[in-house]
């Protein structure tokens, strides 16, 4: 699957498209993220059981719960255990689709 988007914090902001595939041998969703930040990919992950969906790089994870329509995704990023909390990592975040 492809997605792509872009992300607004403050005044920042910054595009990207994500390659999603799926290993069915954890039933994640492994991605690689390319943005407009850096020429290197970032590696994440997708969860997705009901309506909550997880998405994790080494240290945050992204959790979310999924409008009934289906168009919306409120959560937040929360650094991972025995990581220190930062503004990079620590913030709420809602997705839309635009169709």
């Amino acid at each position: 699957m492809l997605q792509q988007g872009w992300i607004r914090l403050g005044s920042f902001k910054a595009r990207s498209m994500e390659i999603i595939g799926y290993d069915p041998r954890t039933r994640t969703f492994p991605s690689f993220v390319y943005s407009d930040l850096s020429g290197v990919p970032s590696r994440y992950r997708w969860d997705v059981r009901g309506d909550v969906v997880k998405h994790w790089t080494d240290g945050a994870m992204y959790t979310g719960r999924l409008s009934e329509d289906g168009n919306r995704l409120s959560g937040g990023w929360r650094p991972a255990k025995g990581r220190k909390k930062t503004p990079g990592n620590t913030y709420d975040a809602t997705m839309s689709r635009i169709k």
